[in-house]
């Protein structure tokens, strides 16, 4: 707000949306210190204020022993919802700074926990101090690399071979590699360490870039932290944005096709923004951010915005909203379709089989959950989230406006957060923000969803984007009602 990168208007939406989602969370603290969070959520937050000072005292106070509320809350009579629960101490250890591929495996060493243990648990690793982490990156070439002897980050080739020796990491080192760089590193697990590391080669490699030889860094494309004896990704369990509809269309690669022109050939609206929005799946941050936000942008907004609605460019993140609540349930009950195990007692695998659209698929997954009945669904490590799945599309198929909207205000939160971020990068000039990551964590596969709505609307039907996201805000307004679309088929 002090470098006008941000409106003071912006800042109160989130303020207001915060304030409303915080009412579910029953862990943050008892009665007086929630008045005082209201009171203070409803106070201008500028940088220099009493206001944003309080909020970092009740932050502060918050934060110690959250994970141990919710683990106390899971043993009562009456615990919360089991989605709920898994949210705020999901959102709450990644937010800490583990990678989702350590909680991940961390999930996997407790598969017969109780909510209320597995909970305990987790309190114990949000409790848990930072570890220092040695991290070696090992480089192909670099540009200048007499500069590098002699530095304390640097390690020669024969040091790499050594390293990898004296810590038996797995796997082979290349003969190509000419040294490599190394970091000793602050965080909660190996995976974060590495992805930290990223974060730092991404920014030299911008700084090489601009050397005089204009000869590339180039990586071996993993890290190696000592004591894990194997190699780590830089994505740090973030996931791409996809677009299955360009596959399942068979429109991959049609691009180019025939003889081409530049003088004269015409740009495709789609296709521009997907060159955009590829930004979103590379290992840099902020172009990530300004690339899948302009990608949205291209395709949902239109210069009469900011006179009919007064509220410009952030109205795509709206209607990416829409969209993406609209097409929720029949991607979630599609996903099932998919997985209902074939027995002779129950023909309905066969009556999927025999479907020719995943739409059809999906209505018939529908019928079932909504008539009482229950799906046969095979064993095995997706079977939890499969029942998962089912408790949700019970709830929008008994009451669709209010579960479809309920889901709907994270996603809105969600991709204004992408677009506040990248204001902030274009026009604050942070490209370093303590938002970006956990903002791209949560956006990434969220634009991708949104994108292949628009893409399949028009590699499908020739529906121009914006015109679809009118038709999913009318499907959400009439959600439920007489008129309204059945859960499967609001985007139809």
């Amino acid at each position: 707000m002090e470098r006008r990168a941000l409106g003071e208007s912006a800042v109160g939406w989130q303020r207001h949306t915060l304030e409303r989602m915080l009412g579910s969370d029953r862990a943050l603290g008892d009665r007086i210190l929630r008045s005082e969070l209201t009171t203070v959520l409803r106070s201008p937050l500028r940088e220099m204020s009493d206001s944003r000072r309080r909020l970092r005292e009740l932050i502060d106070r918050i934060r110690p022993g959250y994970v141990d509320r919710w683990a106390r809350l899971a043993a009562e009579e009456d615990p919360p919802g089991p989605e709920r629960l898994a949210r705020a101490v999901a959102a709450h250890l990644l937010d800490r700074g583990y990678s989702p591929f350590y909680l991940r495996n961390w999930l996997r060493d407790h598969p017969s926990a109780s909510a209320a243990e597995l909970t305990e648990a987790a309190a114990t690793l949000a409790a848990a101090p930072k570890r220092e982490f040695e991290v070696v990156v090992p480089v192909l070439r670099v540009p200048h690399m007499d500069q590098l002897q002699g530095r304390i980050h640097w390690l020669t080739a024969a040091a790499v071979a050594e390293w990898f020796s004296r810590h038996a990491i797995d796997s082979p080192l290349p003969a190509e590699v000419v040294g490599a760089f190394r970091y000793r590193i602050l965080a909660y697990d190996a995976e974060a360490a590495a992805e930290i590391s990223a974060l730092l080669l991404e920014r030299l490699t911008a700084r090489v870039s601009f050397a005089p030889a204009n000869d590339a860094l180039r990586l071996l494309g993993s890290a190696f932290v000592a004591a894990y004896g194997k190699a780590s990704s830089f994505s740090g369990g973030r996931q791409p944005a996809v677009i299955p509809s360009l596959v399942a269309e068979e429109q991959l690669h049609v691009v180019g096709v025939g003889r081409v022109d530049p003088e004269t050939a015409q740009s495709e609206r789609l296709d521009d923004a997907l060159e955009l929005a590829g930004a979103i799946n590379g290992r840099a941050v902020a172009p990530a951010i300004t690339g899948g936000w302009a990608g949205l942008e291209s395709l949902l907004t239109e210069p009469a915005d900011s006179d009919d609605h007064g509220e410009g460019r952030v109205l795509a993140a709206a209607r990416a909203a829409d969209l993406i609540a609209c097409s929720w349930p029949r991607a979630e009950m599609t996903a099932l379709a998919h997985q209902v195990r074939d027995d002779r007692h129950d023909d309905l695998s066969q009556r999927i089989a025999s479907c020719s659209t995943n739409v059809a698929r999906a209505r018939l997954v529908a019928d079932r959950i909504g008539s009482g009945g229950n799906l046969l669904l095979p064993p095995g490590w997706r079977h939890g989230s499969d029942l998962a799945a089912v408790a949700r599309m019970r709830v929008v198929i008994n009451n669709p406006a209010q579960a479809i909207l309920d889901a709907r205000l994270p996603i809105e939160v969600t991709m204004r957060r992408l677009y506040r971020c990248r204001n902030i990068i274009v026009h604050g000039g942070r490209a370093g923000g303590v938002l970006n990551a956990a903002t791209l964590r949560v956006a990434a596969p969220l634009v991708g969803a949104a994108l292949d709505r628009l893409a399949h609307a028009h590699l499908t039907t020739q529906t121009p984007s914006l015109v679809l996201a009118a038709r999913a805000a009318v499907a959400l307004q009439l959600a439920g009602s007489e008129l309204g679309a059945q859960p499967t088929d609001l985007l139809l």
